[in-house]
Parts: structure tokens; sequence; C-alpha cells
């Protein structure tokens, strides 16, 4: 028998080998199958031979791939491309613009290296398409919008995945579900960094203006970044008085909150202004409104507080001594690793996933914030 003919045998014995495995399902789908590595050293074949090999049952779906995972047992709905929603809504003060785009990118560019089709949607968009009939098979949707959860998901079927994006919110109590991961920023380690950047330039007396108001449960992602910033500050000042300056308990419910939140904080640090000579926003957008008030008042500059905040948006430049970045690029990113290795592989991945903030050092704005 020759060279050539005994590698023809090898191969067919490992394709037969795993189809037989898979028809007695000692291999389900969504099983890992044995690594290339390890395939080639049991068949004594090289890698490339081995996913040459294995070509013909990725491309009739028998196997699917996940880069940088692995090989595991498909499904017929698996010969199919794979369809990845990313939903967005009107409901979440703060996210439209740079958190928005930044967090699809990341999502439809993920999504598009692991192979799959991608959509970005609005809620009413998703729900009128997938009602009329009209949207290829879903494998998984990351709702970048609050509620309507038990609504998407009810959309979906049991081989599908739902991830959520928190925005400083907790995961439902008693509705586990292992269809669902959350993914959120990590803002007590955010509103840490944010505090830890002021007290290494030398500032001690330190406020936060947070735009949750006591005992509400608006903005729990500014609750968790003052979560941060006191446990900064008490490793500092065990026993010291903290400014925590927040805005006065909404009256009613709808929309206006948050607009009404920016304004009342920013009055509120301009009337205690002698109490600190820095702040850490809850956003930027709570120190462009303090920015605006202290200019009304024509508080010189000079007495302004040295200010660090979030996001890193354009209109705070000048004034901002520095911003603790949301990665948001990474979070869409996360999303999409959830949505396709979870249909994939048709096990439980983490229930919360967080994706870590960074401090962007602008030293030269230090002077610019006093001037």
């Amino acid at each position: 028998m020759t060279t050539r003919q005994e590698a023809a045998q090898r191969k067919s014995a490992m394709v037969g080998d795993l189809v037989s495995s898979i028809e007695r399902a000692e291999l389900r789908a969504g099983d890992q199958i044995p690594s290339l590595v390890s395939l080639a050293k049991r068949y004594g074949l090289s890698k490339p031979t081995v996913l040459a090999t294995l070509q013909p049952l990725l491309d009739d779906g028998t196997l699917c791939a996940v880069p940088s995972v692995g090989m595991f047992v498909g499904e017929v709905r698996d010969r199919r491309p794979g369809c990845y929603v990313m939903l967005t809504g009107p409901d979440r003060p703060g996210l439209e613009g740079p958190p928005l785009h930044n967090t699809s990118h990341g999502f439809e560019d993920r999504i598009t290296w692991h192979g799959g089709a991608c959509a970005v949607l609005t809620v009413d968009d998703y729900l009128t398409q997938h009602a009329a009939g009209s949207l290829p098979p879903v494998r998984g949707i990351f709702s970048f919008v609050a509620g309507s959860s038990t609504d998407i998901l009810s959309t979906l079927d049991d081989f599908a995945r739902l991830v959520v994006y928190l925005g400083g919110r907790r995961p439902p109590e008693g509705a586990e579900d292992d269809r669902v991961t959350y993914v959120d920023l990590d803002n007590v380690s955010g509103g840490r960094l944010a505090a830890e950047a002021l007290l290494r330039s030398g500032h001690e007396r330190i406020a936060f203006l947070g735009l949750h108001a006591p005992g509400v449960p608006h903005f729990g992602w500014s609750r968790q970044r003052a979560e941060g910033w006191e446990t900064a500050m008490r490793r500092r000042q065990p026993r010291g008085d903290l400014v925590s300056i927040h805005p006065d308990p909404p009256r009613g419910s709808g929309a206006g909150h948050y607009e009404r939140a920016l304004s009342q904080v920013a009055s509120h640090a301009a009337d205690q202004l002698p109490r600190f000579d820095a702040c850490v926003g809850a956003d930027d957008l709570v120190l462009t409104h303090l920015a605006d008030e202290l200019r009304a008042r024509g508080i010189d500059r000079s007495l302004w507080p040295a200010m660090v905040g979030f996001e890193g948006l354009q209109s705070a430049e000048g004034y901002v001594l520095t911003s603790v970045r949301p990665r948001w690029t990474d979070l869409g990113r996360m999303a999409a690793d959830h949505l396709v290795q979870g249909s994939t592989m048709r096990r439980s991945l983490t229930r919360v996933s967080e994706v870590a903030m960074t401090v962007i050092s602008r030293p030269l704005l230090l002077s610019n914030s006093q001037a």
C-alpha cells in the first residue's frame, strides 16, 4: 500500500469515527470535538490535512467552527448563515452618539469576524419585521435597550441566545434562563479610577456629582460609579465627611428625568463649591452643565474645581482634567462573542460579564482647567 493510500485511509477513518460518534449520539449538537492537534496525532496526519479533510463537514453543517475556540457538532439549522441582531431604542438617555455607534461597530465587526451576518434595528422595527416573517433565522440578539427582554426572548427559538446590556441595573431575580447572558461596564471600578486620578494629582476634597437621587432606582450606573468613588475616598479618608451631590427626587414619571437631574446637580454643585476643589462627574454631561452654571454665575475660572468625567466627550475638553473611558467597542465585541459561542455550544455562559474602563491621561489639561 502506498503512502498516499495509507493517508487516504487515515482521513477516511477520522471522518468515519466522527460521523459515527454523532450518529450514535456520543457527540451531541453543541459538543466540542477533539482539537486539530489531537486529531492529527491520533490519525497520523498534519493539522492542515485534518482541517482540509473536515471542511466538507463544516460546509454541510455537520460541524461548525468558532474562531479561537474550536469545532463543535452542529445542527441542521447551522447550515444556514448565522444572523445576529443588535436592538437599539430611545429609552436610555446618554447612550446615543458615541456609546451607541462604538458599541454597534464592535458588535458588527465581531459578528463578521465570526463569519455571521448582522443587523442593527430598533426594537419596534425588529418586532414588526419578525411578525411579518421578513427576517432570516436569527441565532441571537443583543439588546442595548431597557425592558422588552421577555418579549424579545419569546421571538427566539430554544437554540438562539439573548444578550442584554444592563446599564447599571441588576439582572432580574428568579428569572434565570440559560439562553440569556448579561453584559455591562465595570462602573464601580470606573468610579474608583476617577477618584484615584484626582487623588494622584494632589486633590483631597473630591466631590461626586451623581445623577441618581437617593432611594430612587433611576441611573444605576451613576450609583455604581459613586460606589467606586466612595471606596477610593474611604481609603484616604476613613472617617471624613464626603461630599456627594445629587438631584432632587423626581416627581411623577415619564421623560425628562435625565435633563432635570443634570440641571439640578449643576446648580447644587455650584452652591456647594466651597466644600470641594475637585469632582468626579457621573458622566461628562453633568460636568458641562456645571461649567455652564459656573460661567453664568461669573465665578472666576481659577476657582473652578478640577474635574474627571466619563466618555471623553468633545464638549467637555478644555476643563476636564481627564476621562475614564468606557470601552463601548469592547462591550459590543463581548456581546457578539457571547451570542456566537452560546448559540454554538448550547451551554450556559457567565451570567454577568463586565468590560473594564480605561483612564485617559491628559496632563496638559491640568493647567487649562485652572486657567
